[in-house]
Parts: structure tokens; sequence; C-alpha cells
């Protein structure tokens, strides 16, 4: 059975009539006839009555209802594949961490969404590793994260590069510096200078990741070490905890895009953290020797495009 034999049929129960039937389809009676007789043979049952007039059998009706499904089926396919040929129909599948998530999405897949409204959109949130070994087995098409990416083969597009801020609340300058704490802050706005505040407490994150790195880099290089009171695994929570006070953080000047960054953080201030010229760059990748749907690369153009738009203003 296949679907032209089921066509014919249901072109014979749509006219009731065999010659129409034939006539319409544009072949021969006989034709018809004998695609009819070779589909009942490969099913065994009849199909028809043929007196007094041509009629569907009880096998016929079933099998009416399931080549309509079928042929239905099949044209779904026929318009999504043509859809996926004219790039309004397909699936993305993007990985990236939950941290840079809240703040790139946001910025990007609206607009994406507005673009084209029929892709579907899958998104793995991980860790870096985990991340770049999906992308590796094929589990992912791109991957967002900081470059160069440990991966053999993996081509990348720049997005944005990321620098470092202080936060540090009023209260806390307050609380150790009572007498002079605007000259403390004027002090390190104008030399950035990291050493005026090493008495104060840290909020870190943990050991081996990057921020937490360029903090212990900046103090060896200051040759002292910093108090670190409390550590994370989370920079917004480090980010939060430091708006109440509670000590300094260093924080990606990239996550301050988000909405909600900046909410309740009144006497708070973001400063810039000298980190030896340490810039991170957060970049798109995938395999160059994959192929790359014209999807992905509309994804990249426009996450590029963006993250333009935003250094430009």
């Amino acid at each position: 059975m296949n679907l032209t034999n089921l066509k014919y049929f249901l072109a014979v129960v749509q006219q009731s009539s065999i010659t129409r039937a034939a006539s319409k389809l544009h072949i021969t009676q006989q034709a018809l006839s004998a695609q009819i007789a070779k589909l009942e043979n490969e099913l065994q049952v009849k199909l028809f009555e043929r007196k007094p007039e041509l009629s569907l059998t009880y096998a016929g009706q079933k099998v009416a209802d399931y080549a309509r499904k079928m042929l239905d089926m099949q044209q779904q396919l026929d318009d999504e594949l043509k859809g996926v040929a004219a790039q309004q129909r397909g699936y993305l599948r993007i990985g990236i961490s939950h941290t840079r998530g809240q703040v790139i999405l946001p910025l990007i897949l609206p607009n994406f969404h507005k673009l084209y409204p029929l892709i579907e959109l899958s998104i793995l949130e991980a860790s870096t590793s985990e991340l770049e070994e999906a992308l590796k087995n094929g589990n992912i098409d791109l991957l967002i994260g900081f470059k160069p990416f440990k991966l053999e083969g993996v081509v990348s597009k720049e997005l944005i590069k990321d620098k470092l801020d202080l936060i540090i609340a009023d209260s806390l300058l307050k609380e150790y510096y009572p007498n002079n704490y605007k000259e403390m802050l004027g002090n390190y706005n104008k030399s950035l200078d990291i050493t005026i505040f090493k008495d104060l407490p840290f909020i870190s994150l943990k050991k081996g990741e990057r921020i937490r790195e360029a903090l212990e880099q900046e103090f060896m290089n200051k040759d002292i070490k910093p108090n670190v009171y409390l550590e994370t695994r989370n920079a917004q929570t480090a980010f939060a905890l430091a708006t109440k006070g509670m000590g300094i953080t260093i924080y990606p000047d990239m996550y301050l895009l988000s909405d909600t960054a900046l909410h309740n953080v009144n006497e708070t201030h973001i400063l810039p953290f000298d980190s030896s010229g340490l810039t991170d760059t957060i970049a798109i990748g995938y395999y160059g020797s994959r192929y790359l749907s014209r999807i992905a690369k509309n994804f990249i153009q426009l996450s590029v495009k963006t993250f333009k738009e935003i250094e430009n203003n």
C-alpha cells in the first residue's frame, strides 16, 4: 500500500464513480480499476460494492478514514519541509550558563522570535564543561560562553567584551570608615587601587571561577590577601548580598544589562575594577566542520548586531 494508491482510492470515494475519478486524475478507467484491485488484493478486503451502485463496504469506510489521515499527514510534512526550505520553520538548540542566560537571552530571543515565530527553540542551561560536552556530542547547535572555547574545531563570533565592576554599599563604607568614607571612595575612583579596601570583607565566588581568579590575581599583584568573608557559586547572590552591605564583591559589567540587576541598589556604588587588563569576551561558538543551518546563522547575525548596538549606545 502506498500513498498514490490511497490517493486514487479516495478520488473514487469522492466521485462515487471510477469513470469520473479517472477523468479527474487524468488516467484511464482501466488503469484506475487496476489500482483499486491491487489495493484490495494487498489489503485482502473488498473496498467497494459495485451493485446496484458504487458504494463503500464497511472495510472500505475504515480504509477511507485512515487514508484521509495519512494523506493529511503527508501534506503537513510537505508543508513543514517547504517551510524549512524557506527558513520559516525549524529548530535551534542553544547552550548557555544559567546566570549568563538571564542576561543575554532576553536581549536576543524576543527579537528573534518576532522575526522567526515558527522556529522551535531549545535552551540548555548548564556548566561550561557540560555545555562544551553537549556541543561536542551534537546535542546543541550553538554555545554562548567565554572565549576562547577549549574544544578544538570550534568557530566563534564575538558578542561583547565584559569587564568587571566593584560593588560596595555605602553602609559598608560608613561602618569601616565612619569619619572618612567619602575620602576613601574618592581615592579609589582616582586610582582604582583595590588595596584601599583591603581591610573590608569580600564576598567572592568559589575557587575555580573566573571572577575569583581575577580577584586573587589582582591581590597577588598588590601583594595582599583578601579577607574573603563568604563564598558562593552564584555571582548574582554575591551582588545582592553586597548591596546589603555584607561585603565587597566583583561583578561582571555585562550582568548589569539585566532589567533586574539594578533593583534595590540604592546607596550602592558600582565602580570599575582594575583586574590587570583582564577582559572576558562573550562569544557564540559552533563546530566549523558541522553543518550550520541558516536559522543558526541568522541567530548569530542578530546576536552580533544586538550587542554592537548596545556597545554603541
